[in-house]
């Protein structure tokens, strides 16, 4: 099975042409470089990348806009080696945020593991990482169109945004866009995780998410495993899943087992909270789980000669539709 990858889209998302062919194309420059002996942190970059470059999902070039029109993205990584990681936050103006979280993995003196703002875009800048200057075209109108629907064409002073209730009725749309990601595993056995997102459509400007802390969305160990999930933000912050279910996989469970037993048990203790996961153990074993019908996703191990979708299943409780 050695090497494998898996990259994934959004647990909401469902898997049009266009989505299924964007996840095949950065599964196959993943796995180029696996199988040219390259490192599963190389392979997950390269994935993550090819996702935020496409404006196909809610990442890089792609990202969903604030509140007030800006695009605020998030990304981080893992390395399973040693467990160096890298998180950006709120950054804005740079093309690919899974860069600057490799970046940040790979500072030499080892005083940071998350950058946010000002301090991520001018991190960035000195690394030579690509610039853009302006919002995606078609976010920037669907952005407009939502928040006219949403404020019933009232300039946004009209709304009291210091009211909880009015606040929440205002954010509660989601597009069903969230988190992309990848893991994988290298021929000398090393794990990598990577996880990249523009946040919430009409979030709250300077809005920190759960994408660039370690432990949440992303984990990798190379003792146990390495995760890569998607779903609700704030459930995956309050019991860092990623994390969660690395260290059932440390007690030699297998991905498989350990994803279906953590979505089962958020299930429970969550009444409404998205969740999809994508993991590989340290034996090599792939894993994948979700509690709705979204999460597309593709992996591609040794030996195969196109990528492909693994079984995920769903798993639901018994109060869910």
């Amino acid at each position: 099975m050695i090497p494998a990858i898996i990259v994934h889209d959004s647990a909401r998302m469902t898997a049009t042409e266009s989505v299924t062919n964007t996840l095949r194309e950065a599964t196959l420059r993943g796995f180029e470089i696996l199988s040219k002996g390259g490192s599963a942190l190389d392979a997950v970059e390269t994935a993550v990348k090819s996702c935020e470059d496409s404006g196909v999902f809610n990442a890089g070039i792609g990202a969903h806009l604030n509140l007030i029109g800006e695009a605020e993205t998030e990304a981080s990584m893992m390395d399973g080696k040693n467990l160096n990681s890298g998180g950006v936050a709120i950054l804005r103006g740079i093309k690919n945020p899974i860069s600057v979280a490799r970046r940040i993995l790979e500072a030499a003196d080892k005083t940071m593991v998350i950058l946010a703002g000002e301090g991520a875009y001018r991190f960035a800048k000195t690394h030579g990482l690509e610039e853009i200057d302006a919002p995606n075209p078609e976010r920037l109108k669907y952005w407009k169109e939502l928040r006219d629907a949403l404020n019933h064409g009232r300039e946004l002073p009209g709304i009291n945004l210091a009211d909880p209730t009015v606040l929440k009725n205002f954010l509660r749309t989601d597009t069903g866009e969230g988190t992309v990601g990848a893991v994988a595993i290298d021929k000398q056995r090393n794990l990598a995780s990577g996880v990249s997102s523009g946040g919430t459509p009409l979030k709250l400007p300077g809005r920190l998410g759960d994408i660039p802390i370690i432990g949440c969305s992303n984990y990798a160990d190379n003792a146990a495993g390495a995760v890569s999930l998607t779903g609700t933000g704030n459930i995956m912050v309050r019991y860092a899943v990623a994390r969660w279910i690395t260290d059932i996989m440390r007690n030699g469970v297998a991905a498989q087992k350990a994803t279906e037993e953590v979505v089962a048990e958020v299930n429970k203790r969550v009444a409404k909270c998205v969740l999809g996961v994508v993991a590989i153990d340290s034996n090599a074993g792939l894993g994948a789980a979700r509690n709705l019908e979204g999460m597309p996703h593709m992996y591609m191990v040794n030996g195969m000669s196109s990528p492909s979708q693994l079984p995920a299943p769903i798993i639901k409780t018994q109060t869910q539709s």
